[in-house]
C-alpha cells in the first residue's frame, strides 16, 4: 500500500513538468496496477491457505473467514478451538497466533523456520504448504498416544485363531463331498 502511493506521487509529479499532459494517465494506471498485483498475491495466498486447510482434512473455505479461521487452525494444530479464539486478546494475541502457527507446522512436518517463513513472507509460504509436498501427519497428542498403546497391546496378544468351520456354513448352499480318511482304506 505504501509502495503503491509513493508511485503515485512520482508519478504525479511527473506530469505536472513541463513536458506535457500524459502523465495524469499515468498516475491513474500506477495504483490500479498495484491493486491488481495486490489481488494476485492475496489470491495465491488465500489458495495455499485454503489448499492446507484441505489437506488437513477440513473444508478449504473455512480459511476465508477472519475468526473462524484461527479456531480451524488451531484445532488442526491439536489444541482445542477456544485457543484460536485467544488470539483475539489484544496483548497477547499475536503469541497465541505464533504458538498455533508452531503446532500448525508440526502437523505438517515443516520445521519452525517456516514459521517465520509464513509470518515475514506468506505470499509464498503459504503456497509452498498448501501446494508442495508437505504432508498432514494428523491427529494430536493423544491420539497418538492412544494408537501407540492400542499397537503395543496387538504385539502381545497371541493371533487369533481361526474359527473352525460347520457343515451347514457352506456359502454356495452345495452339498459337501467328504474328503476319504485314513481309516477308510
Amino acid at each position: 500500500m505504501l509502495m503503491m502511493l509513493a508511485m503515485t506521487l512520482i508519478w504525479a509529479q511527473s506530469s505536472s513538468s513541463s513536458s506535457g499532459g500524459g502523465g495524469g494517465f499515468l498516475a491513474l494506471l500506477c495504483p490500479c496496477a498495484g491493486g491488481l498485483l495486490a489481488i494476485l498475491v492475496y489470491v495465491g495466498m488465500i489458495g495455499g491457505m485454503w489448499k492446507a486447510f484441505e489437506k488437513a482434512g477440513e473444508p478449504g473455505w473455512t480459511c476465508l473467514v477472519p475468526i473462524y479461521n484461527m479456531m480451524i487452525m488451531s484445532k488442526i494444530a491439536g489444541r482445542g478451538e477456544n485457543y484460536g479464539l485467544m488470539c483475539l486478546i489484544p496483548c497477547v494475541g499475536p503469541i497465541f497466533a505464533i504458538l498455533i502457527l508452531l503446532d500448525f507446522c508440526k502437523k505438517f512436518d515443516v520445521g519452525g523456520g517456516f514459521v517465520i517463513g509464513l509470518l515475514l513472507l506468506p505470499m509464498v509460504f503459504w503456497p509452498m504448504l498448501g501446494f508442495g509436498s508437505a504432508k498432514y501427519i494428523g491427529g494430536g497428542a493423544r491420539a497418538v498416544g492412544r494408537r501407540r498403546a492400542v499397537e503395543d497391546e496387538e504385539d502381545d496378544a497371541p493371533a487369533p485363531r481361526p474359527k473352525p468351520r460347520r457343515r451347514d456354513d457352506d456359502d454356495e448352499g452345495e452339498e459337501r463331498v467328504r474328503k476319504p480318511r485314513r481309516d477308510d482304506y
